[in-house]
């Protein structure tokens, strides 16, 4: 035991020493690469450079979804193509350019109101009619079944016995022409606009298809507490530039000349800015590794953000949602108070 204890003490010592000798040359040589990382002279210097586009609005957009509802296919589309003649002599009445007004391909659904899973919505009905059996049996005070609307054997329903309603939708697109500065008239277009179309009901809310109080019984047998909103449609009150079923754009011309006049004049404030990064590490850039240019919608923001883009909009980035319904020569205007956008570029320089 006494030789082991020396040996252990004497490894110790020897540990301690070769540790000692060592540690130098290894802070040295990790010091090294973290620096070089830091510094990147192998893979050059990266900077970035800006140029705001001012727009001047040409129209204000208006995307419109118009429905009907029926009991079958046909009568959905023929209510709706009747529909959409009105619409189309309502938008003209209200200001729309004629010309500008679209009324693109209808689809058709069919669903059972309130009811989004048959087969979901049923299990849950069975679980809860089990559990209300259960409290029941134990001697508790049940609610009753008609709170959950669970009456008769949900089983014995097949979702082909369920009362289904079709429901025909299209897209409207028109434009109001706008022109000269931008005044408060202008400002107020999107609001008054759609208070118009709530009013004449362009959208189609009256054609809504009414279930009878022995369908509406069925479904509440089905769905129970879980149905949302199956007899009614109500208005979501969604803001006037946010409602995606009632959407008001600003929309601008731009050429592809004062895009590519914008882009390089970035790219030059990216190398001026790269020339200067360089300097500090004497050293010169020549040659692009890389670049990138990017778009973007601004819109105002308090004095106390200091995020240069607090509200990006990619227009034309190939996002559906974002390019729908705007031509390539064609950008909306995020923020009418500064209809601009700003165009960036994104570089890496090589280092001699």
């Amino acid at each position: 035991m006494r030789s082991l204890g020396r040996s252990i003490f004497v490894f110790q010592i020897l540990w301690v020493a070769i540790c000692s000798t060592t540690s130098l040359p290894f802070a040295v040589a990790q010091v090294s690469v973290d620096s070089t990382g830091l510094v990147a002279t192998a893979d050059g210097v990266s900077s970035s450079g800006s140029e705001t586009i001012p727009l001047e609005p040409m129209a204000l957009r208006l995307t419109l979804t118009a429905s009907a509802e029926d009991r079958d296919g046909e009568s959905a589309l023929r209510t709706l193509r009747d529909h959409t003649q009105r619409v189309e002599k309502e938008l003209v009445f209200l200001g729309a350019a004629k010309e500008s007004i679209k009324i693109l391909e209808p689809t058709v659904s069919a669903a059972i109101p309130g009811v989004s899973n048959f087969e979901q919505a049923r299990k849950q009905s069975r679980q809860q009619t089990m559990q209300m059996r259960v409290m029941n049996g134990a001697g508790g005070l049940v609610l009753g079944a008609n709170q959950g609307g669970n009456q008769g054997n949900v089983d014995e329903l097949e979702e082909a016995d369920m009362p289904h309603v079709y429901t025909a939708t299209c897209s409207v697109i028109a434009d109001w022409k706008i022109s000269g500065p931008v005044d408060d008239k202008i400002r107020l277009m999107p609001s008054n606009l759609r208070r118009s179309i709530l009013e004449k009901d362009l959208q189609g809310r009256r054609y809504t298809e009414k279930l009878t109080p022995q369908e509406q019984q069925m479904i509440l047998s089905i769905a129970g507490n879980n149905v949302y909103h199956p007899f009614v449609s109500s208005f979501d009150g969604s803001p006037v530039l946010n409602d995606p079923k009632c959407r008001f754009r600003y929309i601008a011309k731009i050429s592809d000349e004062t895009l590519q006049i914008a882009f390089e004049t970035a790219f030059q404030k990216a190398r001026a800015e790269a020339e200067k990064m360089a300097k500090t590490a004497s050293a010169d850039i020549h040659g692009t590794r890389s670049i990138r240019k990017v778009e973007r919608g601004i819109i105002a923001q308090p004095e106390i953000t200091q995020v240069p883009y607090a509200y990006v909009v990619p227009t034309n980035a190939g996002i559906p949602e974002t390019k729908r319904h705007i031509a390539d020569d064609e950008r909306e205007i995020v923020d009418i108070n500064n209809p601009t956008i700003v165009v960036q570029v994104f570089t890496t320089f090589k280092l001699d």
